[in-house]
């Protein structure tokens, strides 16, 4: 092996720890923050560009909300799927409830989901002052 190989290969597994360490600041970064959305996103292995993402994301619906467009819940799933193609629709869901439930884009959620009548008893459990 030349050396210009055996650097090119080192310099590949530095790039790789390099990527590991920083995966692992992320998450101990959410651990710290300890709140159920980042423990979602730790559990789903999401990185810091993915969800830096969602908050964009996020951003973009409460802006959408504020300029009185409609929101689709089929556009906001599928751009969490573009955002991390192993999502579903479920993990959408979860990702914008945990969010209101925390005080955080609280508008999206019933934007998005307050005429399903998957949530309709959650919805008015909430008004209830329940959850």
């Amino acid at each position: 092996m030349t050396n210009e190989e055996m650097i090119s290969i080192l310099e590949e597994k530095n790039q790789n720890l390099n990527e590991r360490l920083q995966l692992l600041e992320f998450k101990f970064e959410l651990l710290f923050d300890n709140s159920e959305s980042c423990r979602y996103f730790i559990e789903r292995d999401f990185t810091r560009e993915q969800y830096n993402k969602v908050m964009d994301l996020m951003d973009d619906m409460r802006l959408k909300i504020d300029n009185k467009e409609e929101l689709s819940s089929v556009e906001y799933e599928s751009r969490i799927n573009q955002i991390k193609n192993d999502c579903d629709y479920h993990d959408a869901e979860i990702i914008a409830k945990l969010f209101m439930e925390e005080g955080r884009w609280e508008e999206v959620f019933p934007a998005l989901y307050g005429n399903s009548m998957k949530y309709k008893s959650y919805f008015e459990r909430r008004k209830k002052g329940g959850n």
